[in-house]
């Protein structure tokens, strides 16, 4: 496995890096656009759920932050609630402005105002906003805080603000950007237990889209945990055969819940077992996922290298010929070591790092050989 950027060859899921659909209008008005918040390593696919979603109606507009993906809408700005590889959605206003403080001009706090205003009227109704900004204390955004409070109805709360406002320097001016929603987009509205290692939702929609989901695939999930990539497989595509394997009866029992609140409990069946040794057929599946323990909060790395080893294996015998593996891991040096003994039966098809937080996950797309 390479040591630098993310790989990725030809044919992995999402549209290649710069793919921008054609056409579209801004929906929220020339002044604005949309940014959908992406972990660096996953914009090729946010850009490709775009697409694929919206088409023409979608046009991608560049930026120079890698976190992040821009574009113009044409549509009912509501459907773009629905993004599941996206963090967050926000959207964005650009002011020909030097400083902050001029933002407190009538002219501009009242485009400010109309900003926020949009952004809260897509999602729940906010309690409170906060700014995240460099020096979001001090007097200029106390007076803008301040300004908002009494235009909007609604209290500024630094800490604890549901509705969170943007501000930064850009290439013309400034940028301001609100939050839609008092919460990310990854935060799911199914999510009834929060395993305390449970997968982020949109790293595993990233995952599903880079398994090639089809409706008549078989797929496993490998220490299935809380069932987040069950059911956002599920969600985006249906699967002939869904079912999820985990060890633990205490993370059978999560999985169970939160595919209930998401509606899909009949459509999963869950197993408790091995994944080193799953008694499940040989070549019984068309897609394997599998989000392998980091060796921090759950395994470690000495216990992961033989553990990597056997899940491959396992997953040799399990995958049919042509069909499609997903590994998510913190420990590359493990899966690496567990990929030099049985590379013979995978090719690459995808390879990449996902930044989160402090973390660089590596995700790995493989397919079976014959």
């Amino acid at each position: 496995m390479s040591r630098g950027g993310p790989r990725r060859r030809r044919g992995s899921a999402g549209a290649p890096a710069g793919t921008r659909p054609r056409g579209g209008q801004r929906s929220a008005g020339p002044a604005h656009l949309w940014t959908a918040a992406a972990l660096d390593g996953t914009q090729d696919i946010v850009g490709g759920e775009l697409a694929r979603r919206f088409g023409g109606r979608c046009r991608l507009v560049p930026h120079e932050r890698q976190d992040e993906v821009h574009f113009a809408f044409d549509g009912d700005a509501r459907e773009l609630l629905r993004l599941a590889t996206a963090q967050s959605l926000l959207l964005r206003r650009d002011f020909a402005v030097q400083r902050p403080r001029t933002l407190l001009s009538p002219e501009h706090m009242t485009a400010l105002v109309e900003l926020i205003r949009r952004a809260r009227g897509l999602g729940r109704e906010p309690g409170s906003f906060r700014f995240d900004a460099a020096g979001a204390r001090s007097p200029t955004m106390r007076r803008l805080a301040a300004a908002l409070e009494e235009r909007l109805g609604m209290p500024w709360d630094p800490e604890g603000g549901d509705c969170l406002i943007t501000f930064r320097p850009g290439r013309r001016g400034w940028e301001v950007l609100c939050r839609v929603g008092n919460r990310p987009l990854a935060s799911r509205d199914w999510r009834r237990v929060d395993w305390p290692v449970s997968l982020n939702a949109a790293i595993a929609a990233c995952m599903v889209e880079l398994s090639r989901p089809r409706r008549e695939q078989r797929c496993l999930n490998l220490m299935c945990g809380s069932g987040t990539l069950l059911v956002e497989r599920l969600l985006r595509r249906g699967a002939a055969m869904a079912v999820g394997l985990d060890n633990s009866p205490e993370a059978l029992a999560a999985s169970r819940r939160n595919l209930a609140a998401a509606g899909l409990a009949e459509r999963v069946r869950l197993v408790r077992g091995d994944a080193r040794a799953t008694g499940f057929p040989g070549g019984a599946f068309d897609a394997v996922t599998a989000d392998l323990p980091w060796g921090g909060l759950q395994g470690s790395r000495e216990s992961n290298r033989p553990l990597y080893r056997a899940v491959l294996a396992e997953a040799v015998r399990l995958c049919r010929g042509g069909g499609i593996m997903v590994l998510l891991t913190q420990d590359s040096a493990a899966l690496g070591a567990a990929l030099a003994e049985g590379r013979p039966a995978w090719d690459v098809l995808d390879e990449r790092r996902i930044v989160q937080r402090s973390y660089r996950p590596l995700c790995l797309t493989l397919q079976r050989r014959g």
